[in-house]
């Protein structure tokens, strides 16, 4: 339970944060992290998490992430999009392993759909603090918005 907690904190703190400090590309991402979990907290009313079958409120969840941080990689000047698209691709590709019912264990296909987004999260609060950097007086060179 304590981790749940931990979890929860730590991707309420990564989302404010990006909304706050962060540019553009930045709340954009918040905003998908965030419809993300409003779809998880929706689905989790009506059905529980489910590990020895195919999770679909898991499933639409990643689904959004896939879409949304694809499209902000195209429409956006930042990479860490495009590696939270990718990492949310991986948890679309759990969801179809457990779809096709291969033998996976049920703590693999855990780790496997809920894993990668811990990464979006980092990569959410690495942009932001890029975003700070460049964006600050100090800052200066061929890259920096002045």
């Amino acid at each position: 339970m304590i981790l749940i907690m931990l979890s929860m904190a730590f991707a309420t703190v990564a989302v404010l944060y990006a909304y706050w400090f962060g540019g553009m590309a930045e709340r954009y991402g918040a905003k998908v992290i965030a419809a993300m979990y409003a779809m998880a907290l929706a689905g989790r009313t009506q059905q529980v998490g489910v590990f020895h079958e195919l999770d679909p409120v898991a499933f639409a969840e990643d689904l959004i992430g896939f879409a949304g941080f694809s499209l902000l990689g195209i429409y956006t000047k930042r990479v860490w999009p495009l590696w939270a698209a990718a990492f949310q691709l991986l948890s679309v590709g759990a969801h179809f392993v457990r779809m096709l019912e291969l033998d996976v264990r049920p703590i693999v296909y855990a780790w496997m759909k809920s894993g990668p987004t811990w990464a979006v999260l980092v990569l959410l609060l690495i942009g932001t603090l890029g975003h700070r950097r460049r964006t600050s007086s100090r800052a200066s060179g061929p890259f920096s918005p002045s």
